[in-house]
C-alpha cells in the first residue's frame, strides 16, 4: 500500500466530517431559505460548529456551492464524451448534466434557488467555476467532434466555445424567466427544468424572431 492509498487518519476523517456538515447544513438552509437569505451565522448554527470553523474550509457561502460544481464537472464531461456522436451538441450536454445530478446536488439546489426566484450568485467568486464548466465542456465538444483544443482550427473553437456557453447560460436564463413578482407570484410556471430544456430548444433553433 503506497502512502496515497492509506486510508485516512482520524484527524482527516474529522475534517472530512465537519466539511461535510457545513456543505449539508450550508444547502438545507439555501433550500429552505433562498440563498440570499442565508448567513454564514445561519450555517454554522445549523451545522454546530463556531464561525472560525466554517471558514477554515470555505472563504464564503458562495464557495460551497461552487466546491460542488467544481466536483461535479468531471463526472459531466466524462458522460458527455459516451453520448452519441450524432446527438445534437445541447442535448448531449442537457443530458449529461441531468444524468449525473444528485438529488441534492448543486443543480438541483440552482432548481430551488430558481423557485424562490434567485439567480445563480455567479459573481466574483464563482465566475471562475463557470468558466471551468464552460472551459471544460468545450475541449470535451471538440474531442467528439474529432479535434484537440491544441490542433483544432479556430473556427471549431469558437464553435465548441460558442456551445458550452450557450449550454451554461441557460440555467440562469431560466432562473430568469421565472422570477417572482413583488406579490409573491411567479411570472410563469416555475418548472425549471422544463424552461432549461426549452431554453436549449431556443437555442438549438438559432433564437429566431417570433412569428
Amino acid at each position: 500500500m503506497t502512502p496515497t492509498d492509506a486510508p485516512p487518519d482520524r484527524r482527516e476523517r474529522n475534517r472530512r466530517r465537519v466539511r461535510e456538515a457545513l456543505r449539508t447544513a450550508a444547502l438545507e438552509l439555501f433550500s429552505e431559505k433562498g440563498f440570499a437569505e442565508t448567513t454564514v451565522t445561519d450555517i454554522t448554527e445549523r451545522a454546530d460548529v463556531s464561525r472560525r470553523t466554517f471558514f477554515r474550509y470555505f472563504e464564503s457561502k458562495e464557495d460551497v456551492i461552487g466546491n460542488d460544481l467544481r466536483d461535479l464537472l468531471p463526472r459531466v464531461l466524462r458522460e458527455l464524451e459516451s453520448r452519441p456522436r450524432d446527438e445534437h451538441p445541447l442535448a448531449s450536454i442537457h443530458a449529461s448534466v441531468l444524468s449525473v445530478v444528485p438529488e441534492k446536488g448543486p443543480p438541483a439546489l440552482v432548481f430551488r434557488i430558481g423557485r424562490r426566484a434567485e439567480l445563480l450568485p455567479f459573481g466574483r467568486r464563482l465566475l471562475p467555476v463557470l468558466m471551468q464548466w464552460e472551459q471544460g465542456i468545450a475541449a470535451t465538444l471538440l474531442v467528439r467532434w474529432g479535434a484537440t483544443p491544441a490542433a483544432a482550427s479556430e473556427e471549431l473553437r469558437l464553435r465548441a466555445t460558442v456551445t458550452a456557453c450557450a449550454a451554461t447560460s441557460a440555467l440562469r436564463c431560466a432562473a430568469l424567466y421565472t422570477r417572482m413578482t413583488p406579490t409573491g407570484q411567479f411570472t410563469v410556471d416555475p418548472d425549471i427544468v422544463s424552461v432549461v430544456t426549452r431554453a436549449l430548444d431556443i437555442i438549438a433553433e438559432g433564437c429566431p424572431p417570433p412569428g
